[in-house]
């Protein structure tokens, strides 16, 4: 038959010629502009600014030095008083780190007042 050698020389033509082979079939007329020769690319590092000190390296000396503030400590969660009178802490008020309405049934301000 000679409709499979047609078939089977496409699908030849297609696997050597890849995506391209599959995106354009064979006998398409090529858009201007598009052409099969290589492009010329920039050599690495050739299109970066260049910088102040005369080097492009990104070296550990060119890295902020790390802050040296304390970062501050979440407030505590507590789920239950127990565990606060088991800790030692207690009554929290309102306002205080730890506090909570969940704590607070009776909701005057104050959690786990005995």
């Amino acid at each position: 038959m000679k409709t499979g050698t047609t078939v089977r020389a496409r699908a030849a033509a297609c696997a050597a010629l890849g995506v391209f082979g599959i995106v354009m079939p064979l006998g398409a007329v090529v858009p201007q502009g598009w052409s099969p020769t290589a492009v010329a690319q920039a050599a690495p590092g050739e299109n970066l600014a260049p910088d102040p000190s005369g080097s492009n390296s990104l070296s550990r000396g060119d890295l902020p030095a790390p802050s040296t503030e304390k970062k501050a400590k979440p407030d505590p969660i507590y789920s239950s008083c127990e565990q606060v009178w088991d800790q030692g802490k207690g009554p929290i008020y309102e306002g205080q780190p730890g506090y909570s309405t969940f704590l607070d049934p009776d909701h005057n301000g104050v959690a786990c007042d005995r």
